[in-house]
């Protein structure tokens, strides 16, 4: 392996990236199902675009972008720098 990746905390691994995917997934049909709206009335009216489309997608993009702070890695900065402290963080 290269030294870049030996450096980092997360091995980059296809399961990383498909567990990710299925969470995003999972979160989003639980947001659509707790909307309330009906799969054929979605596109009826903006209401029903705003609570069954929009309100899980900021949800799960809120949730993703939580998710390296909680996991004890430093937050975006650590993702973004490959965990190297170069002064930019």
């Amino acid at each position: 392996m290269s030294q870049r990746t030996d450096t980092m905390r997360v091995q980059p691994r296809p399961s990383v990236g498909v567990a990710i995917f299925v969470g995003y997934v999972v979160l989003f049909t639980l947001g659509v199902l707790a909307s309330g709206v009906d799969y054929d009335d979605v596109a009826d009216s903006t209401s029903n675009v705003l609570r069954a489309i929009v309100a899980p997608v900021w949800v799960g993009a809120a949730v993703l972008l939580g998710l390296p702070r909680s996991s004890g890695g430093g937050g975006w900065c650590s993702v973004t720098t490959s965990g190297h402290r170069d002064g930019r963080c």
